[in-house]
């Protein structure tokens, strides 16, 4: 028996028996299977066997990689690792196609962390063309959103998501679009103010990976952290949660990444630190709260530098007001105007009112100071060029004498003579040299003195 037909009885009689035979009768069939699919996935000239044979082991394989039976599980975990580990040279991308459409609203959570764990392994999966890796992530990013908000067993899939996600995202997040990354965020976020502290911990590392992927996502978390935690709630479930995406984001993103996009900048840092100091402040019985609180806090301290460690130093703090935050930024990836008009208005001097299109430049300026900028450019018709035809011309300029230059000269040379003999030692040398820079700029601003008359 050769071993394709090994392969067809195994996942006959796993089909079969599935439902009633018991661990150790499945044992040596899904065995035998996982073996006979790695041997068929490893040689080229089996392809077409391979590939049509998988389709029907697939399921059956996650199947038994679902079942309550922690035994059942663990063989059938064992023949889908040999299948898939097997086609990985020939056919890793028809079996992550394959798994992907086994990950489903409709199955338990067990049968999607198994499809999700062994998807987008490696780089040898993808597949060159236009639009074939889109259409994955076009495909897997909106059923993970679903699975989250449909699911009955949001702790496994959490940590299904908490341990996969970050591969998926290293993977596929540049062909996903924004609304598709935004949904996803939304449907964890509508899970994090529960009383479970392992699902809101999943949740946080969840977002913060997709904040590290889409930076503008940001802006959209901490309008949702200032909706929920001010004005102040009293509710230790929803002040834990959000402070946990807090501290999950600073602790796995570096904030320079934020604010050179201009996403974060001084003002909403200091927003969330008075946002921690007054919960912590807050008289509150649970302590729990407060140890949760005061771990953001310190992450917050520890990622302070550059200008942001400057601004909690400063003498003279920059006033902050929790209440009069309108900073709503959006998910957006659109240019901003500012760096449109930025280099066609130049700044206004800082005694003068600014309009609010005007920006400051930073960093040296080249090619002149601020008050060139400011100096207000002439057009060619407002320069006066005389011609021999304008009325400029035509008037009589005195031509300035040359004897009368030289007889001005001369006394001016008698006079200097007349005051430099009362002087006692003189050297000569330095003399010399000095009358003949002293004649240099005197005659040059005599004939200026000439020119403007």
């Amino acid at each position: 028996m050769n071993v394709l037909e090994k392969a067809e009885k195994a996942l006959e009689y796993l089909k079969a028996n599935e439902n009633s035979a018991k661990g150790h009768e499945l044992q040596a069939a899904a065995g035998t299977l996982g073996r006979c699919l790695g041997a068929l996935g490893s040689r080229a000239n089996c392809a077409r066997h391979y590939a049509n044979l998988l389709h029907s082991a697939i399921p059956t394989l996650l199947f038994l990689a679902s079942n309550d039976s922690a035994e059942v599980r663990l063989v059938g975990d064992e023949a889908l690792n040999r299948a898939v580990v097997g086609g990985f040279a020939f056919h890793s991308y028809k079996t992550n196609i394959i798994l992907q459409n086994q990950i489903d609203h409709t199955r338990n959570a067990r049968w999607i962390r198994a499809s999700l764990s062994r998807i987008c392994l490696g780089e040898c999966w993808l597949r060159p063309g236009v639009g074939k890796i889109r259409s994955q992530a076009q495909t897997l990013f909106p059923k993970l959103s679903q699975i989250v908000r449909n699911t009955k067993e949001i702790q496994l899939i959490v940590e299904a998501l908490e341990s996969n996600l970050p591969r998926l995202l290293n993977a596929l997040a540049e062909y996903t679009t924004d609304e598709e990354i935004s949904e996803l965020s939304k449907a964890l976020l509508s899970h994090v103010e529960t009383t479970d502290p392992a699902i809101r911990r999943g949740i946080s590392t969840c977002i913060a990976h997709l904040c590290s992927h889409r930076e503008p996502l940001l802006t959209n978390v901490l309008s949702e952290v200032f909706d929920k935690l001010w004005p102040p709630t009293s509710e230790g479930a929803v002040i834990m949660g959000w402070f946990c995406i807090v501290k999950a984001i600073f602790q796995i993103n570096d904030t320079s990444k934020f604010s050179e996009n201009d996403l974060f900048n001084v003002q909403d840092y200091l927003e969330l630190y008075h946002l921690c100091i007054y919960y912590i402040e807050d008289s509150t019985t649970d302590h729990n709260v407060q140890n949760c609180v005061i771990e953001c806090l310190t992450v917050l301290l520890s990622r302070a530098s550059g200008e942001y460690r400057r601004a909690l130093l400063d003498h003279h703090p920059t006033a902050v007001s929790l209440d009069d935050r309108f900073n709503r930024k959006g998910h957006r990836r659109n240019i901003s105007s500012t760096s449109v008009i930025s280099s066609r208005f130049p700044p206004s001097p800082p005694s003068e009112p600014r309009d609010a299109l005007e920006l400051s430049f930073t960093g040296a300026l080249q090619l002149g100071s601020i008050l060139h900028l400011n100096t207000p450019s002439l057009s060619v018709e407002d320069l006066t060029i005389q011609t021999p035809d304008s009325p400029a011309s035509e008037t009589e300029i005195e031509i300035p004498n040359t004897e009368q230059l030289s007889k001005d000269l001369s006394e001016k040379l008698q006079e200097y003579e007349e005051c430099d003999s009362k002087e006692d030692v003189v050297d000569t040398a330095h003399l010399d040299s000095f009358k003949v820079k002293y004649l240099y700029f005197f005659f040059i601003a005599l004939w200026s003195d000439c020119l403007t008359m």
